[in-house]
């Protein structure tokens, strides 16, 4: 199922959304469970009492136990000891936390009172969980965070990266987190593993890749941007830089401790803040 779901989110197929996948699970370990409790018997298995077996008895336990805390997913609980495994909570068609946040007008932090500079390109293709507004694309959004006077907060990610999932159900969550990127920083979103969604016109052709080819696709200019103005090939990888594309601080990887997470984006903001204040007094 892991396997499957990867190219399902790169090439964006649309077939296993997080409750599809969820529901495959929940069956498949049901079944498991019910074999284990020799409620279920192939052909050629021996007539072995489960009673007999405090092994399989116990594995059994734990089967139903994993089980019914998949369950809550179903309403758009985290589930984060297995978040990196699942597609992203953006697939999700029927997320309680999001509805909530949503009428309370918390949306993400941002959701309800956002406003945009500029309509982001590809949005509607791509997604930030926990409803966080940003770009996709990474000339957009240095050129909106010159016209707000905002660093930019640059997130390497992959569709299939399990780590990303892992560190944004773990850290971008957090209140404080969403409020820093609702109103202090301009997110950049940068998918390096996307397959299909295609530059613009305006773009197509006029970068290369280390080979020389054409560069036409996002995911390929996500990917050449990271690695040859950043110097990095990870995913997740997350920088702050200035508007124009300057490093503040980073890079940061697999961070999921809030407190270190929050800052290093502290770092990169009051660098940018007291370069600005130099500038604005010179």
């Amino acid at each position: 199922m892991k396997f499957i779901n990867v190219p399902d989110q790169t090439y964006h197929w649309g077939i296993l959304d997080r409750e599809v996948y969820l529901a495959f699970w929940i069956v498949l370990f049901s079944l498991l469970g019910l074999y284990l409790l020799g409620k279920i018997r192939f052909p050629l298995d021996d007539d072995y009492p489960v009673q007999k077996s405090w092994f399989r008895f116990t594995l059994a336990v734990f089967v139903f136990t994993f089980v019914v805390y998949m369950i809550p997913g179903m309403f758009g609980a985290p589930l984060k000891a297995i978040s990196g495994w699942l597609p992203p909570m953006t697939t999700q068609d029927f997320d309680i936390s999001a509805i909530v946040r949503n009428e309370s007008g918390n949306g993400g932090g941002n959701a309800s009172t956002y406003q945009w500079t500029e309509e982001p390109m590809y949005a509607d293709k791509l997604e930030i969980p926990f409803g966080i507004k940003g770009y996709f694309d990474y000339d957009q959004a240095l050129r909106v965070a010159k016209k707000e006077g905002k660093p930019v907060f640059l997130d390497f990610t992959g569709h299939g990266c399990t780590n990303c999932r892992n560190v944004e159900n773990a850290v971008w969550i957090d209140p404080e987190v969403r409020r820093i990127f609702a109103e202090e920083v301009i997110v950049c979103t940068m998918y390096a593993d996307d397959k299909v969604i295609p530059l613009p016109d305006s773009e197509s052709g006029k970068l290369k890749n280390a080979d020389g080819d054409p560069i036409t696709m996002l995911g390929a200019k996500n990917r050449h941007i990271e690695q040859t103005l950043y110097h990095e090939n990870s995913q997740p990888c997350y920088f702050v830089v200035d508007p124009d594309g300057n490093i503040l601080s980073g890079p940061t990887y697999y961070e999921r401790d809030k407190d270190k997470y929050i800052k290093f984006l502290r770092e990169g903001i009051d660098k940018y803040n007291s370069k600005l204040k130099d500038q604005q007094s010179n």
